[in-house]
């Protein structure tokens, strides 16, 4: 996908539109299903019968794709959750109008707030993880590149453990708050 405007696309992917700002895609399994709530005849030959009809439901979820669009129109963000295994990977990707020296330090801020710790902070490198407190295999990878910033999550937990949804947890606060800041970011510089 190119950074081309959301009308120049809204054509392909009208019916997936969810809001004004994003688009979700949703990729999952399929499998057939009995669903009573489907019925291909009509009460009277039913007569107090359910007759199902086999249809092709979701089963479950692989993948959700968010698209993020800005004030322009313009894709500024990709967000990909994987569900194929474990350990689950999140990408994130946002697409900077300009990169200043506080860019990383947004991120280790936003980062802290979120409750991660900050292990290897070298700005010169524009990469740097984000842990866990405590030990931990889960982890965030930042990775400042031309003007994209790059955040690959690696949660290694079972998706109903509880340490699966307090990582999860996090990371949603980390990336809101990382794409507020760059929202922010480019406002100010709209009004320069």
């Amino acid at each position: 996908m190119d950074l081309q405007p959301k009308r120049n696309r809204k054509s392909l992917w009208q019916t997936y539109l969810i809001e004004n700002c994003s688009w979700t895609y949703s990729l999952s399994d399929t499998g057939l299903d009995n669903s009573p709530n489907i019925v291909g005849v009509s009460r009277e030959q039913a007569k107090g019968r359910v007759i199902s009809i086999p249809t092709i439901m979701p089963t479950n979820t692989r993948a959700l794709i968010t698209v993020r669009f800005n004030e322009n129109d313009t894709v500024n963000a990709l967000e990909v959750a994987q569900f194929f295994n474990n350990p689950f990977i999140d990408y994130y990707h946002f697409f900077l109008d300009r990169v200043t020296d506080g860019t990383l330090e947004s991120v280790v801020r936003a980062g802290e707030m979120s409750n991660f710790r900050v292990a290897d902070f070298d700005k010169s490198t524009g990469r740097f993880p984000l842990l866990e407190k405590g030990p931990s295999d889960a982890r965030i990878i930042v990775k400042l590149e031309n003007q994209v910033l790059h955040i690959t999550s690696m949660n290694p937990y079972d998706r109903l453990s509880n340490e699966y949804r307090l990582f999860r947890r996090r990371e949603t606060q980390l990336i809101e708050r990382v794409s507020a800041a760059t929202v922010t970011a480019a406002k100010a510089d709209a009004r320069r």
